[in-house]
């Protein structure tokens, strides 16, 4: 009787019950989310090996990682990618945007088309993009030499065309996701605002530089910023599309370590060579990378984005 009595309360459905209904909702947050958070940034500190146990070494994955040359080169690799992935794959998505945003007849099938690759298995992805680019039975470079007569380049078996390769395949991957996002923003400009200007005058590129694209900064700004975040953490289309070279004797990440990019040596130090102290420290670096770079955009944001 007593228990029905509570249960029935009003003290007990406000302040109890609806923390019942989200408890499984807070174990998971602190069970899968939380709670390797801490656990990592403490592996950090450590010489972890998941099969001898770990010792407190402090600092030294730390100091260890400013003196490695191979994750210097991996941070190099990191920074290029976003470099050239960021200004590519935010103005194909802004004119992709631009095209499909007509009213023509068809044109949602169009748009369907354009984001199916965002909602596809990046595994198939990359693995029917690899064998496109194989420089000896690809079909790919067999186009090239039958419309051209030239033999195409070595896309993923070269240092010096391996991550611009990446670059290009993510992009075609993703950009139907950041197309989708300029989409709504292009449908929110004020359509009087665009025939005051064409009464006054101005043309469409006009229109687009002068009213467009200033109204859609909201909208750049936070396609840039998903941008960069995605671009740090860019490992599954690089580990697909590097495999082959790796069943053949090379290395995840190859040709020699042009395309080892920092969660693919975040992956490699904790779960092949077992350093996951090592490999924690790498984490927190690119946490740190990642929360510089959002802070600073966020910081320098009102020069040039205008929400009204």
């Amino acid at each position: 009787m007593a228990i029905k009595n509570l249960l029935g309360s009003t003290r007990f459905e406000k302040y109890v019950a609806p923390y019942i209904f989200i408890l499984p909702m807070l174990v998971g947050l602190f069970v899968f989310r939380l709670g390797p958070v801490v656990w990592s940034f403490l592996l950090s500190f450590q010489k972890y090996n998941p099969f001898q146990g770990g010792a407190w070494i402090g600092l030294q994955n730390y100091k260890e990682l400013l003196q490695d040359k191979d994750f210097h080169q991996v941070f190099f690799n990191t920074l290029k990618f976003t470099l050239m992935y960021l200004p590519l794959g935010v103005i194909s998505s802004l004119i992709l945007a631009v095209l499909v945003n007509n009213k023509l007849k068809g044109i949602v099938i169009f748009r369907a088309i354009y984001f199916l690759p965002v909602i596809s298995a990046v595994a198939a992805v990359g693995t029917i993009w690899a064998w496109l680019l194989n420089p000896l039975f690809g079909l790919v470079n067999y186009l090239i030499k039958a419309v051209f007569g030239i033999i195409g380049p070595e896309w993923l078996g070269s240092p010096k065309t391996a991550l611009f390769t990446l670059v290009l395949v993510n992009i075609w991957l993703t950009m139907g996701y950041a197309m989708v996002i300029f989409l709504a923003g292009l449908q929110g400009v004020p359509q009087e605002l665009l025939d005051a200007a064409w009464v006054d005058g101005a043309g469409k590129v006009k229109r687009f530089f002068r009213i467009v694209l200033p109204l859609l900064s909201p909208t750049t700004f936070f396609v840039i910023i998903i941008t960069i975040i995605r671009s740090f953490q860019i490992f599954d289309l690089v580990y697909i599309m590097t495999a082959p070279a790796a069943g053949e004797g090379g290395a995840v990440g190859g040709p020699a370590n042009s395309t080892n990019v920092l969660v693919i040596s975040i992956f490699l130090n904790a779960f092949s060579f077992y350093r996951m102290g090592y490999g924690a420290a790498q984490a927190y670096v690119l946490f740190l990378m990642v929360a510089f770079i959002t802070f600073f955009q966020f910081r320098f944001q009102k020069r040039w984005v205008h929400y009204q």
